[in-house]
């Protein structure tokens, strides 16, 4: 279960983790009322158990107790898991988000600059330069690649 959770994490392994969880419940539903019952019956002397039976009663006791304390181990084993999981998947979330927010960074100035000159004025000193249309495309690609490379030496991109 944790090579699944800490592999490639997906729904089909939180339903295992969750139906596993779901199966230890019920085991403890079964196990804990069993061994107060077999506790009593060992620590009181009836009529109908003898005392060479005493003794058998009181290994099923160790083997509840020791499967309720197995029980506990595994369910936190699974909550563990569970918490791996979620992790993975923040993680994984994280590294979206980053990459979206850089890809919006990176055309934020040239979106800027294509809404600045997409105004309808008519004296504009730009529109009147031959260069002007090409000049503008080359600012917008030096900005973006200028971010580019920023992001990259961060480690970012």
């Amino acid at each position: 279960m944790e090579e699944d959770v800490l592999g490639e994490a997906d729904e089909d392994t939180l339903r295992s983790i969750f139906a596993l969880r779901r199966d230890i419940v019920q085991l403890k539903r079964i196990v804990i009322p069993q061994r107060e019952l077999v506790a009593h019956l060992t620590r009181q002397s009836h009529r109908l158990i003898s005392e060479n039976l005493r003794v058998y009663f009181s290994d099923i006791l160790d083997h509840l107790a020791r499967i309720n304390d197995l029980a506990d181990d595994h369910r936190e084993l699974l909550n563990s898991s569970l918490e791996v999981y979620y992790s993975t998947i923040s993680t994984k979330t994280n590294e979206i988000i980053k990459f979206l927010t850089l890809l919006s960074a990176i055309f934020i100035p040239p979106t800027f600059l294509v809404g600045l000159w997409g105004m309808n004025f008519r004296y504009m000193p730009e529109y009147d330069w031959v260069w002007g249309y090409p000049l503008a495309w080359l600012v917008m690609v030096a900005i973006s690649i200028t971010m580019i490379i920023f992001f990259r030496r961060r480690g970012w991109f």
